[in-house]
This record gives C-alpha cells, sequence and structure tokens, in this order.
C-alpha cells in the first residue's frame, strides 16, 4: 500500500513539476487554473488526474479534442515508477526529494540549455539541512575554485554542471567520481544524436540518470 502511495506521489510530481515548468518557460501565471493549451478550456479535476487522465481521454483534450503531447503523461509515468523503486533500494525520503529537484532541473536544461539558480540554491540547503557535510565542504572548496576558474578560461562543461557536481559530491562524497564517469560515458553515446539536432548536449539529464544508477547499485 505504500509503495502504491509513492507511485501516486510520484506521478503527481512529474505532473506538476511539468506543468510548473511549462508555466515559467511561457511567462504564465503560476496561479491560475489548469488548461488546455489549444482550446485554453479550463481543465477540471477528471482531466487532471495523473497517467489515469491521459489514458482516459485518449490523450486528447475533452473539449477540443485535439491530441495532448505525451510529454507529461511520460515524465508522470517515470516518476511514478522511480519512487516506489528508488525507496524499495535506499529507504530514504531524502533520496526522493533530491530526484524531484534533479528531475526539474534536468527538463529546463533539455530545453532551455540553462537553469534557474534558484533551485540549485534551495538544493544546496536541503543537502546542508539533511546531511550536515562541514568535513566535506572543506575538501570541496579548493577543488570546486579550480574547476571553476579553469572552465570560466576554457569552457568545457556548463557552470551548473559544476555546481551541481559540487553539491552532490557533499551528498555523497566520494562516489561522486562514479557519476561524472557515468554521466560522461552516457553523455558521449549521445553525443552523435545531439550533434545532429544543434550541437549542444544537455548534461544535467545524464547526471540525473547516473546518480539513479548510483544509487540503485551503492549496495
Amino acid at each position: 500500500m505504500f509503495l502504491f502511495i509513492l507511485f501516486i506521489l510520484g506521478s503527481s510530481f512529474g505532473s506538476f513539476l511539468t506543468a510548473l515548468f511549462y508555466r515559467i518557460e511561457h511567462h504564465e501565471s503560476l496561479l491560475g487554473f489548469s488548461h488546455c493549451d489549444v482550446c485554453k478550456h479550463q481543465l477540471e479535476v477528471i482531466d487532471l488526474i495523473p497517467i489515469f487522465s491521459y489514458l482516459f481521454n485518449h490523450g486528447r483534450c475533452r473539449y477540443c479534442h485535439k491530441t495532448y503531447s505525451s510529454f507529461t503523461f511520460v515524465n508522470e509515468l517515470f516518476l511514478g515508477t522511480v519512487f516506489p523503486l528508488l525507496f524499495i533500494e535506499t529507504k530514504s525520503m531524502l533520496s526522493l526529494l533530491i530526484i524531484v529537484y534533479l528531475f526539474y532541473l534536468s527538463l529546463e536544461d533539455m530545453h532551455q540549455q540553462m537553469v534557474s539558480n534558484i533551485i540549485l540554491y534551495s538544493l544546496l540547503l536541503i543537502v546542508f539541512i539533511f546531511s550536515l557535510p562541514f568535513s566535506r565542504l572543506i575538501v570541496l572548496m579548493p577543488i570546486y575554485f579550480f574547476f571553476y576558474l579553469l572552465n570560466y578560461n576554457y569552457h568545457f562543461i556548463g557552470e551548473a554542471d559544476i555546481d551541481l557536481f559540487a553539491i552532490l559530491f557533499l551528498l555523497i562524497g566520494n562516489n561522486i567520481l562514479l557519476v561524472i564517469f557515468i554521466s560522461s560515458l552516457l553523455a558521449l553515446v549521445a553525443y552523435p544524436f545531439f550533434k545532429q539536432l544543434n550541437g549542444k548536449i544537455p548534461f544535467i539529464p545524464f547526471i540525473y540518470i547516473s546518480y539513479l544508477m548510483f544509487l540503485c547499485i551503492k549496495k
């Protein structure tokens, strides 16, 4: 029963974060009611149930019958699946919270090749509150500034990527090397695909996937 609740919670986060990102990206009010992107009709409760509404309505708006993008549905299904599976592996609600942050950062990076500093800062605050990584902070500071200055001159990676690696180091210590290795390997494999599109690789989604893999194999 608890795992089913986590599935509902995860799919709800997937729906909420996707809608939040869409509204911010399109400069819409965060306080308004949800609506169809095509006909602008206000959606009712039956239209807003994660996963179920998409399947029940066959991926279409109930009012104008235009086809919805499956993007939100995929995100709902993804986080709905990840939440219970990850909790089985980690028994940690903090891991689920970190995954939520990484998910939203991935959305931003995939679509905009930039992320919100407020999200990064709040993630850093959460890591400090729950992990108290003061000893790791002492180790991190010189390494962080070294790579920050190096990247400032050579631009081999995004600044937000360095920030995120630093935050994850405070959380998982030297295991960050494994995350860096896996994410770099995944990005290298995906490079030909992104090169055909626009040549820019959104790296945070690969960090996200690598961190998920780390949490599953760290035993």
